[in-house]
């Protein structure tokens, strides 16, 4: 949806301003999961959840191969095996199919759930980084490749400016939380103490 929205934004501009206006302007692309889940601090986090889900992970795959197992039986012994018994293999074959579909989904909404969830607390310090980047490299606009619909059918490598956005993100989570994302947690933490203060009295 943003990426139609910016094609036609980029339609308009070029039938205004003509494209060797466009082709003047400084662009760049990045691909804002790559650089969140790029830096140190986000490929620890996804050792985590590897560790996290694991056992899960394990679970499913054992569910797996007893369907196989189940699967290559019903085959091997479809002639010899009785009605009763055909019936029950194959119940018990889409019963485990059933289990292994549910516990997939689970799994990848459980996933994808602590991914949103880890882009939305790096959101801040991404967006000061970028402020940074920007100010500093003067880019008229920068677009996002980890978008559903893709807005380049090619894009030179020097544009993709995802490996600085990792190199910065790198450089200010060592130096510790921007100043102002630390003012807003030290806010939040005397509003804490002053409710706890009332309390109390």
């Amino acid at each position: 949806m943003i990426s139609r929205i910016f094609r036609i934004g980029v339609a308009c501009f070029l039938i205004t301003f003509g494209i060797s206006a466009f082709a003047q302007l400084k662009i760049a692309a990045i691909h804002v999961t790559a650089a969140i889940l790029g830096t140190e601090h986000g490929k620890a986090k996804q050792e985590e959840w590897k560790k996290e889900f694991q056992p899960e992970i394990d679970r499913l795959k054992a569910l797996q191969d007893e369907i196989n197992l189940l699967s290559a039986r019903y085959r091997t012994d479809l002639d010899i095996m009785s009605d009763i018994e055909k019936t029950a293999l194959e119940l018990d074959i889409n019963s485990k199919s059933t289990r292994l579909t549910n516990g997939e989904q689970q799994l990848n909404s459980d996933q994808a759930g602590k991914l949103q969830l880890y882009l939305q607390e790096q959101a801040p310090l991404f967006q000061a980084v970028m402020t940074d980047i920007i100010a500093v490299e003067g880019y008229d606009a920068i677009f996002r490749l980890d978008l559903q619909e893709q807005i380049f059918l090619h894009l030179n490598d020097k544009h993709n400016i995802t490996p600085k956005v990792i190199e910065k993100l790198n450089e200010r989570m060592e130096e510790g939380l921007p100043e102002e994302l630390t003012d807003t947690e030290d806010e939040s933490e005397a509003d804490d103490a002053d409710e706890t203060s009332e309390g109390g009295e």
